[in-house]
Order: structure tokens, then sequence, then C-alpha cells
């Protein structure tokens, strides 16, 4: 036993695991030691907990147990060519003109909370909304998304009117039906209520109900407009104005002959500028009576049949839509539709994380054979590389559909940043692992990057990968790529960072022995912090410069000004801290994981949370507990790798001394 513990303290630590216990017998540990061990284990037992419970809250609360609708949707001529006609139609929404194939999508993932509800074809679906069929009864199927219980409940219950218990498809499913909500005093009631709200203050928070009712009657909303045949812009019938008619128009243009002078009088007066010296348009009967024509058989067709004659009616209808437009206006006016189609269809983003994950598990078993098998490890470190190679490709694809498609950088609101921030990680992880050909770099940007591609690909509700108009105080290119791209780009080296950081926590937890392997991602740490704070240094000040040229003032204390000042600062001290000694491999790696709590704070936080400040363009309604619980599980593994680094020293210490 003596010869054992006097063994030479330049040992590696893993050689002497064995006689760590007797060493504490021997030599009990100092009371301080103990004190901080165990206040930290006291705070992990409490976190996990709070992890388990939180965790469990979550999934039953997010699941639903309701049980299959009792008659499903059929939709007519399901797997008709038709459907790829109307596809490329080109329609105007939400300030642009699009395929109906990317409005039929965004209609029915806005309305129902998923892109393909049911399965079924979007644009088979709202097209299903528009025309009715007798194989079709949308009023009395729930579809309407309605994801907050405490909401659903209250209209049901509201519905029914006669205190009957409600069934388990009206507690626990996630949709409502149209009738119902066309007939509920109480969704109504709840939304004046928020909107009276806002207009004696528009500062006061709504609460959780509140939010919930206007986001149900939003959708509604949407639904009715696409039902009365007032969902989209489809003719360009005014030769002056740039704002399509939709079917409504075209029908009450053929009815009442007025309402044409009246809404092109409303028109003079909204954009005087498009009118200027310009005599007014007479109403295009012949026009408007051959696209209602066409309309109308193309109806018949939908609901009589057969599939034949309604692809038939499809062209027709189409083409006469096109023919009248193209003869009073610069029709369809745009030349990335076929693009647009293709970026649909491929989903460039949701490839680039399914890449990502197979080059995350490439280097990882790599890595794990490291030193074994050369040939395998060599031939799994090069099929991961591939991997992270196709993830910048298909990313790449991506922005270049987006920006062309959008005509301006690809970071105007939370989805296009999150995509932005992957895609960067991913990149600096390719550039650092060029130059120090470790693998672990490579694993660390896929897995970051797989993260942030799969957050913007599977919740769009909360983050919209819509492509809409720029707002007025964000049209320009040069300051959204001067400022924005560089600010988001920081953002991704600290995310890189982070996971670095992570799996620097990871090895002091379960392999605390491996020091050179803890000290090299300790170096690679500090290289993308250093990366970082530049990048945000830099976009910090463009974004005062900006800020002067629009606001009038250089700094004004906004909320995301200050958190981005905030951010900077959380890394500026621990990098000043490594360099002058303070700080070691643990605490880098601490300062890692903790200070990117301050860059989620400046890039979601102010816009998901506190929603307050001139940059309200970015705000949105994300699921704040989510964050919290992933927030509560990193944490954890700060501090229980904090209790092994402090057993490992301690123990090193008892070895050593003995």
């Amino acid at each position: 036993m003596e010869a054992h513990l006097t063994t030479d303290p330049s040992d590696q630590l893993e050689h002497s695991n064995a006689s760590h216990e007797e060493v504490n017998y021997l030599y009990p540990p100092p009371k301080r030691f103990l004190l901080s061990f165990w206040c930290l284990a006291g705070v992990a037992v409490v976190l996990t907990a709070a992890i388990v419970i939180q965790g469990m809250h979550l999934i039953t609360s997010g699941t639903s147990a309701a049980p299959t609708p009792k008659q499903p949707i059929h939709l007519p001529y399901e797997s008709s060519p038709a459907w790829e006609t109307i596809r490329s139609w080109v329609v105007q929404d939400d300030g642009r003109n699009k395929p109906f194939d990317t409005f039929a999508r965004e209609a029915v993932r806005t309305i129902t909370g998923v892109e393909k509800f049911g399965g079924h074809d979007p644009v088979a679906v709202v097209v299903s909304w528009m025309i009715p069929h007798e194989s079709t009864n949308w009023n009395e199927h729930p579809f309407i998304l309605c994801d907050y219980r405490p909401l659903r409940e209250r209209i049901y219950q509201d519905y029914w009117g006669d205190g009957r218990e409600l069934s388990d498809s009206d507690r626990l499913g996630k949709h409502i039906e149209p009738t119902v909500l066309r007939r509920s005093q109480a969704l109504k009631s709840i939304v004046a209520g928020a909107r009276a709200k806002k207009r004696r203050d528009e500062k006061a928070v709504l609460s959780l109900l509140e939010k919930k009712a206007k986001e149900v009657q939003q959708r509604f909303d949407l639904y009715e407009r696409i039902a009365a045949g007032n969902g989209f812009g489809m003719a360009a019938l005014d030769k002056y104005g740039r704002c399509w008619f939709t079917l409504q128009d075209v029908r009450d243009f053929l009815q009442r002959p007025a309402t044409w002078e009246r809404t092109l009088q409303a028109r003079r007066i909204e954009t005087p500028h498009r009118y200027l010296g310009k005599a007014p348009q007479p109403r295009p009967s012949e026009a408007l009576e051959v696209i209602w024509q066409a309309y109308e058989r193309f109806v018949r067709a939908y609901q009589e049949g057969p599939e034949a004659r309604f692809v038939n009616e499809v062209d027709a209808f189409l083409a006469a839509v096109t023919q009248a437009s193209q003869s009073l206006a610069d029709y369809p006016a745009v030349t990335t539709t076929a693009r647009e189609l293709a970026y649909n269809r491929l989903n460039p983003f949701r490839q680039a994380w399914l890449a990502g994950l197979f080059a995350a598990v490439l280097f990882a078993a790599s890595l794990a054979l490291n030193g074994s098998k050369r040939l395998l490890c060599r031939l799994l470190y090069l099929g991961g590389f591939s991997c992270y190679l196709a993830v910048l490709g298909w990313a790449g694809y991506g922005f270049f559909c987006r920006v062309t498609i959008s005509g301006r950088p690809p970071v105007s609101n939370m989805y296009e940043s999150i995509i932005w921030v992957a895609f960067m990680t991913a990149v600096f992880g390719l550039v650092f692992e060029l130059i120090y050909r470790q693998g672990v770099i490579g694993l660390a940007g896929a897995v970051v990057a797989v993260l942030g591609f799969v957050l913007a690909d599977q919740m769009p509700m909360v983050f919209n990968p819509t492509i809409q108009p720029l707002q007025a105080v964000l049209r320009s290119n040069y300051w959204l790529v001067v400022h924005v791209l560089t600010i988001v780009s920081s953002y991704a080296a600290f995310a890189l960072a982070w996971g670095l950081g992570n799996a620097n926590l990871g090895l002091i937890l379960f392999t605390p022995g491996r020091r050179d392997q803890i000290k090299m991602l300790s170096r690679f740490c500090y290289r993308c912090i250093q990366v970082g704070v530049l990048l945000l240094a830099a976009g910090t000040l463009l974004g005062g410069f900006w800020a002067a040229e629009s606001w009038g003032r250089f700094w004004g204390w906004d909320p995301k000004e200050v958190w981005a000042l905030i951010a900077l600062l959380c890394y500026v001290i621990p990098l000043h801290a490594r360099y002058v000694g303070w700080v070691k491999d643990f605490g880098l790696a601490v300062c890692s994981v903790v200070c990117f709590a301050s860059v989620m704070m400046a890039w979601y936080g102010v816009n998901f949370i506190l929603g307050a400040g001139l940059h309200s363009y970015g705000f949105g309604g994300g699921n704040d507990a989510w964050v919290y619980w992933a927030g509560m599980v990193n944490i954890n593994l700060v501090v229980l790798a904090a209790m092994r680094y402090q057993y490992t020293r301690q123990a090193e210490v008892f070895h050593t001394t003995g």
C-alpha cells in the first residue's frame, strides 16, 4: 500500500483511478471541497428533478390522445395530373407573386399546423376548400388548429350550450370544425376583448388565452376567405396597378358593374403615383366574362366529373386567366416559378439536416475507432467529410433559391436567421476541420448544424418559413448584408464554440483522463470565440451606423442593442481571462456553454419573450417552456461536469501528496 501511494505524480491520472477510494479513506478531503461538492450535488439533484417534471409536463401537454375522426376526408381526383398544372399557376398573396403550390402549402400549414393535412396534397386540399363536393364536408370536419386545451374546451362548451360532457375528441383533439367556430360566441368575445385591450394600450400584454384565441380566429378567417374565393389574387385586369383581383372580385364586377369604378378609385387614392396622368380604365367586361365562365365550367367538372373532363377544364380555366391578364397587364411578372416549385419539392434544408445526421454518425464512428483500425477509421472519416460537404451543398442551394426568389439576403426573419446560423456553423466547422484535421470539429459542426436545421424544419408554426416581402425599415440589401449577416454569423461561431464546449464537458464528465483531447478542444473553443467576438463587435458597430441612417441616432438602448452589447461583453471577459491565464480548459468549456445564454437572449429572447423595442419586425410567439427546459438540461451538464472536475482534481491532489 505504501508503495502504491507514493507513485510518481507525473503518471497519468487514469492509471491511479483504482486507488482513489483508498486514498480518500486514508486522507480525508478538506471541508471546503466537501462543501462545494455537496452544494453542486444538491443543485444537480434539483435540476434533474425539474428537468424530469418539466419534460413530462411538456410531453403530456404537447401530445394528443384524440381518437381518429369517424369520417376522414376523401378528396376527389387525388392522383389526377391536373394538380401538377394547378401547382404552377401563379397567384398573388402576401405582397408577392408565387406559384399556387406555395400558396397552398402556406395556407394549409397556417390553418391546420401541418403542410400535408391527413397526408393529402395541399393543392388538392385548398381547391376542395374553394369548391364544395359531395365527398368532402370540411365544415363538419375538425381541421382548424387550436392547440390550447382551455380555449378548445371553452369553445366546445359554448357551442353545445346544454351542459353536456365533452367527448374525448372534443377535449383532447387539436383541431376544431369551422361550424363550431362560426357559431362560437366565446371565441368572438375573447378576441374582441383582446383587440379592445390593445386599442386602449398598445403595450398591453395579452394573456395566453387571448393570444391563442387571436391565432385561431386568424386561421378561421383565412379559411373563410379561401372558401369565399377571396384568398388570393389571380387576375391582373388593372392596366396600371400591380394588385390583382380575386375570384370574388371578378364575380362582383360582373354582377355589380359600379363596383369596378369604386375599386379603381380607391386604388388611385392609395397609390396615386401609379395612375398619375392615366385616364380611368373602363371595365374589361369581355375578360371578366371569359374568366368567370371558364371558372364555372371548372367548378362543374370538379363536382360532376369525370376526371378527364376535370383535367381539360383546368387547362381551359388557367388559359383563360392567362390570356385575359396578359392582354391588360404584365402577367405573371415573375420568372422564378420553376425554381420555387423545385425548392418546395426538394426542401433543401431538410436534405441538409439529413446529410448532417449521416456526417455526425460517421465522424463519431471514426473517432470511436481511432487507433484500432486505421483503414476503416480513415474510410469513415472520408465518408463523414463527404456528407458534411453535402450539408453545405444542400443549404447553399436552398439559400440560392430563397435569395433569387425574394431578391434579398436570407436573414429577414427568425426562420432565415436560424438556417443561416446552422449553415455558417457548418462553414466554420469546415474551415477549422481543414486546418486541424481532428474529426471532432467536424462532428461538433455537424451536430450543431443539424440542431439548427431540424428546429427550423420541424417548427413551422413558431419559425415561419414563408418568403415574405421586406418591411419598410429593412429595405436595404446593403445593410442587411453588412450588419445582419455579420451579427448572425457571429452567432454561428458562438454556436460552434457551444458545441465544442459541451463536448469538452462530456469528456471531463466521463473520461477526465483524456487531457490531450480536452486541451485540444479548449484551443478550438478559444479560436471560435475569437472569431465570434470579432464578428459581433463589427456587426454591433455597423448596426449603430444603420440606426443612425434609419432612426437618426447611433445608439438608443433598444433591447436588441442592449443585449447585443451584453453578449459581446459576456464573451470578451472569458476571452481575456483565458489570455492572462485566469481561465483554464474547464473554465473555458463552462464559459463557452454558459455565455451562449446571452446569445440566445439577444437572438431569441428579445424577439419571442420580451417582444419590446424598435426591432418589432422580428417579434414572434415561440414556445418558451421548451427553451427553458433545454437550458436546464445544459446547465445540469455544466454542474455534473463541475462535480467530476472537482473530484478529479481533489483525487489527484491526494494521490500526489500521498
